[in-house]
């Protein structure tokens, strides 16, 4: 893939913020990116399985698509999210665009890969990337 190259004559800019906040706000920000990567890992994993499912029997299968995948995801939620040491549901402490977000990301690559599955007749594969991990905090200061 090619890199970006700066044209001549254009001036580049990048800031980076520091956020300064409550334990309170941390556990928050940490939630929502934690919903956004669940969510991402689910798509992933539910589009592996279509895929997979397509290549073994052969069926023909909806179309995926991200309104599709977010549909399913509504409908299977309140199963997905549920703390396994409490038992409680806890995907209405997240915002649902953090889930939105997170079938989102990489989701056209994702949905153009399982076209392809479906309408695959060479015999070639794609690769579908893998889900995404927890980085540790950096903090800088």
């Amino acid at each position: 893939m090619a890199r970006f190259t700066i044209p001549g004559g254009w001036t580049v800019q990048a800031f980076q913020f520091a956020l300064d906040c409550t334990a309170e706000q941390e556990a928050c920000l940490r939630r929502q990116f934690g919903g956004r990567r669940y969510a991402r890992n689910w798509a992933v994993r539910v589009l592996k399985e279509d895929i997979t499912r397509h290549r073994e029997t052969g069926a023909p299968t909806e179309a995926p698509s991200l309104a599709g995948l977010r549909k399913r995801w509504n409908q299977v939620k309140d199963i997905e999210c549920v703390d396994a040491g409490t038992g409680e549901v806890w995907w209405p402490q997240i915002s649902k665009e953090a889930f939105g977000d997170g079938i989102n990301s990489r989701g056209g690559c994702l949905l153009e890969l399982a076209v392809i599955a479906r309408r695959n007749t060479s015999g070639q594969t794609g690769r579908v990337p893998p889900g995404s991990r927890r980085r540790a905090a950096t903090g800088t200061g």
